[in-house]
């Protein structure tokens, strides 16, 4: 459950609404997961069938009404949606009773804003959109993904102390897997410690997070953890929707001086990175820096769309992009993981944090990067 304010939705609703009048947008249809979620505050399983769409509906003026599958209604509720909800029963999908629901609020025709473009994707089956279409022939649909990400990309004080938490969880499950890891461990078996791990610090039990484990050794054909082995793991909690995303490394056995150095050039360029954080900078230049510090140290350049960062949120993943094409301006709200890279005979090597953009400078949501792990059991 999110459980966030009313004053924090309607403002979300508000700032959505000033970005469609500037845009020229008359409503808003959103059916994808996290826009859904950002729009009402309702996480739901729903998003697992195809077959139950799960809708909002944002007028330009006023509150937005709820389209659900009937049995998501009292748990809307249960997550702080005081709104209007109308529901169908259940499957096949009811585009009739959508299409007079948007007649009821006045959206039958004029532009409305939908989810495609980039970085977007439709929770409503094109075959189900198609009928929609043809029954609002006044309506001009039209692509709303850049308004959806540029509201999304600003984050409130709730969502950031939102991901704040679900850092502090990912960094306690951490610790725990210092202990939890065992050498000889498989890849899998170390992903079950992971999610276990996250679980018990916190995190949601149904969809605990993201989990992305590297065997990092000499023996690439080799999946089991031995000592000498470097063990990247690439994981954050999820908490309430939001995700955190960090990068940790651990040494299986003791720690040897390559493995320290290793690490230690990471943690360095990486603070070189974040230290450049702040509004009014572009992810662009931080990018460049980048890619200046790497051929200093003598690794290769780093390719114009490699990204080394990125927004984070109520998806995993989200612009802006840390890259040498994306020119975006920092601003206070954002919430950007910074991951620069680079190879070794170990593998890929890189370690990540989270930062909130303020209105002066930077703030790390997570801490403890600057830590080699030991895995010493």
């Amino acid at each position: 459950m999110t459980n966030f304010s009313a004053d924090e939705m309607s403002n979300r609703w508000h700032r959505i609404q000033a970005l469609m009048d500037e845009r020229g947008f008359d409503a808003l249809l959103v059916s994808e997961h996290a826009n859904y979620q950002y729009l009402t505050g309702h996480d739901s399983l729903q998003f697992l069938h195809k077959m139950r769409p799960m809708l909002g509906l944002l007028p330009a003026q006023g509150d937005p009404v709820l389209f659900i599958y009937s049995l998501e209604e009292a748990l809307a509720r249960a997550d702080g949606y005081g709104g209007d909800i109308r529901t169908y029963l259940d499957v096949p999908f009811p585009v009739g009773e959508l299409r007079d629901l948007m007649a009821e609020r006045g959206v039958e025709a004029g532009v409305i804003g939908v989810e495609t473009g980039a970085n977007q994707r439709l929770g409503l089956p094109l075959e189900d959109f198609d009928a929609l279409r043809a029954s609002l022939p006044a309506v001009q649909w039209r692509n709303a993904g850049g308004l959806l990400a540029d509201a999304m990309m600003i984050k409130s004080h709730a969502e950031i102390e939102m991901i704040r938490r679900a850092c502090d969880l990912t960094q306690e499950a951490w610790h725990a897997l210092m202990h939890r890891i065992k050498t000889g461990m498989t890849i899998r078996e170390v992903e079950q410690q992971v999610a276990l791990a996250l679980i018990d610090a916190g995190a949601d039990p149904l969809d605990p997070g993201f989990i992305m484990v590297r065997h990092m050794c000499e023996r690439s054909s080799d999946r089991v953890f031995r000592d000498g082995d470097l063990l990247k793991l690439d994981f954050g909690a999820r908490l309430g929707g939001y995700y955190a995303d960090i990068t940790r490394l651990a040494s299986i056995g003791p720690a040897t001086h390559r493995h320290r150095q290793i690490h230690a050039d990471m943690y360095r360029m990486m603070q070189g990175c974040v230290e450049r954080f702040g509004p009014g900078v572009s992810t662009r230049s931080i990018a460049e820096f980048n890619s200046e510090e790497l051929v200093k140290e003598g690794y290769q350049p780093l390719a114009a769309n490699k990204r080394i960062g990125h927004g984070v949120g109520l998806e995993l993943t989200q612009p802006p992009s840390l890259n040498r094409e994306d020119s975006t301006i920092l601003g206070a709200g954002m919430v950007i993981a910074i991951e620069p890279r680079f190879d070794s005979e170990f593998g890929r090597i890189h370690l990540e944090e989270l930062v909130a953009v303020n209105n002066d400078d930077a703030d790390l949501l997570s801490q403890g990067a600057e830590v080699l792990g030991e895995i010493l059991s």
